[in-house]
């Protein structure tokens, strides 16, 4: 299309045309997309005039013309529209293949106009069916996750044998960065963005945990207090250094399960750093894709993991974790990660930095016709940064959280369900703001350690425990990153 674009002139007489045509173009509604408003059906009524450099006088480019109207009408009049998608399913079943099949037909025998002089009607054929796509693909922000990829193939192969055309090859070599080629199968990979922490594990007592005013079972950011804590725990016999944060853990988790049949992409930041080198080496030897912004000016961010009996507290200190910036999301490789991911995790944690980072990830989500998962994280996030999540709340398909914080959003939303995790669960279906164009509602999910999980159902509105399996004492190692590699398996199993 680039290649016709640059070849043949635009005629203004060809929209005069399409205004008292025989077969009137149908009206969609306009869609409005970063400023543009934008009329569906009229866009590609033009484009197919513009691409086929017709003469007016000519009667058989008169009636070419009102082809391509009923065909373009054809088109819409099947899908129902691009901004409302009723009927797509069935048009793509039936009508599509039509197409294309006689497109591909023309395109691959000897009445192309790009082979000759004059052109036919299935060169309109060819100009309506490739808008169409091009406007549900480009101006919706991505590829829908319903398409069938089938029909991309043909696509490709028609795109195949106009590019083998002399003229059409000498266009794609001057401008080989739009030489490309439709997907053949949906996105599936995971993309998970959270604060990348080096944690330094090792076995301490309940002297030490009151040392530093920690508590167990919980985790907090590093106050002035703690700021020796990390030497300390280095200095001990037996610690441990371990790629982690919430979000890699669950990233690494996700990736050791599928056995790298889907590719795990993490984003974060750390510094140039001994520690930053280790931490980013460890979990790409693991096969998880590291996409990460390296600070000079920070450390690597850490995590001291307090591990007594079989409890664990942690203390992080961000660092550079702290320093992500909007222009690492908006760069070639994560919008290249975003683009190819199914499904996209983000801890509560990442709250903590520039809720806009949030806000962009969770509006790809939308576009790409990916699945938005959070998990709350920790009680300090519902506590002190209630306003960063009310923000991304409304974009969060999938909430995860342990029975300590569903216990604290119930008391920050004054649900009154106290420690109840259905009852809770319920209430966030009822009460919390939701915006979805496909899905009627979210699914919530409260772990409370070895009591049975609470699944709450948006779409059905059902609220489900899942008991959990015994596990004997001596099995169970210690409990750090133990809810990361719950969501790690659920991620994994969607």
């Amino acid at each position: 299309l680039p290649y016709v674009e640059e070849r043949i002139d635009f005629m203004e007489w060809g929209k005069t045309k399409m205004d008292s045509a025989l077969h009137p173009t149908h009206t969609l509604p306009t869609l409005t997309i970063n400023g543009t408003t934008l009329n569906q059906s009229r866009a590609c009524a033009l484009f197919a005039a513009r691409a086929s450099g017709l003469v007016p006088k000519n009667p058989v480019d008169a009636g070419l013309v009102e082809e391509a109207q009923a065909c373009i009408e054809e088109l819409f009049d099947g899908a129902d529209g691009i901004k409302s998608g009723k009927g797509r399913a069935a048009w793509i079943a039936n009508n599509l293949p039509k197409w294309l099949g006689r497109i591909e037909a023309i395109a691959t025998g000897d009445k192309f106009f790009l082979k000759g002089d004059r052109p036919t009607t299935a060169d309109f054929w060819l100009v309506s069916i490739l808008s169409f796509l091009a406007l549900e693909t480009q101006f919706t922000g991505g590829i829908p996750r319903k398409t069938d990829f089938a029909q991309f193939k043909v696509i490709n192969r028609i795109i195949a044998a106009t590019k083998a055309y002399p003229a059409v090859k000498a266009y794609f070599d001057k401008h080989p960065e739009e030489n490309v080629e439709l997907p053949t199968e949906a996105p599936k990979n995971i993309y998970v963005q959270c604060n990348p922490l080096l944690d330094i594990s090792n076995k301490v007592d309940a002297d030490f945990l009151e040392k530093y005013g920690l508590q167990p079972g919980n985790a907090v950011l590093a106050e002035e207090k703690q700021a020796g804590i990390y030497d300390d725990l280095e200095g001990q016999e037996g610690v441990n250094f371990i790629p982690g944060g919430s979000g890699l853990n669950t990233a690494r988790v996700a990736n050791w399960m599928l056995g790298n049949a889907v590719k795990t992409s993490f984003v974060g930041a750390v510094g140039t750093d001994e520690r930053g080198a280790k931490l980013e080496s460890a979990a790409t030897e693991e096969g998880v894709n590291m996409v990460l912004e390296k600070s000079e000016k920070e450390p690597t961010g850490t995590c001291a993991v307090c591990v007594v009996g079989k409890e664990r507290s942690l203390c992080a200190n961000l660092a550079a974790a702290n320093t992500l910036s909007a222009a690492h999301i908006a760069s070639d490789e994560v919008q290249a990660a975003l683009k190819a991911s199914a499904i996209y995790y983000l801890t509560g944690f990442t709250l903590t930095l520039d809720v806009e980072h949030v806000i962009n990830v969770a509006k790809a989500t939308r576009a790409n016709g990916a699945l938005f998962a959070m998990n709350l994280s920790a009680p300090f996030i519902i506590q002190f940064f209630t306003e960063q999540l009310n923000k991304v709340l409304p974009y969060v398909d999938i909430i995860f959280s342990n029975e300590d914080e569903a216990a604290t959003l119930a008391e920050k939303f004054e649900f009154g369900t106290g420690d109840d995790a259905k009852a809770t669960a319920k209430k966030v279906l009822e009460s919390l703001p939701y915006e979805h164009s496909e899905r009627k509602g979210r699914v919530v999910i409260f772990t409370q350690g070895d009591k049975a999980t609470v699944i709450a159902d948006g779409e059905t509105g059902e609220v489900l425990e899942v008991p959990v399996a015994p596990i004997e004492s001596e099995k169970i190692i210690d409990t750090n990153g133990a809810g990361d590699s719950f969501v790690g398996g659920f991620l994994a199993g969607l």
